[in-house]
């Protein structure tokens, strides 16, 4: 499936389950741990930029990883499917959010 830009949105589905899942491409992008409402992801990428999307594309969160873990608290996103959106050096991995 793509979004709007024609970027890929990769078929794994993350749930905030308080399981670890991967979120890794050939590179190593990223992976994803959810637990108690909030979902971190660890990168050894410097400048990573992180968005979260819904469905309608409206932006919930926007920034910038400039360390290895980073938080995002889900836990007031009303349940729904989202997008994570990871960016750097032009290339976009989107990944499928499950809020419940």
């Amino acid at each position: 499936m793509d979004d709007q830009d024609g970027n890929a949105i990769e078929d794994t589905e993350i749930t905030l389950d308080g399981e670890f899942h991967a979120m890794t491409d050939a590179e190593g992008m990223a992976t994803v741990d959810t637990t108690n409402g909030k979902v971190y992801i660890e990168t050894g990428i410097k400048e990573l930029s992180v968005a979260v999307l819904n469905v309608t594309g409206r932006l919930m969160y926007n920034g910038i990883i400039q360390n290895t873990r980073h938080q995002i608290n889900v836990e007031p996103y009303p349940s729904g499917m989202y997008v994570i959106r990871l960016k750097q050096d032009g290339r976009i991995r989107n990944h499928k959010l499950l809020v419940r």
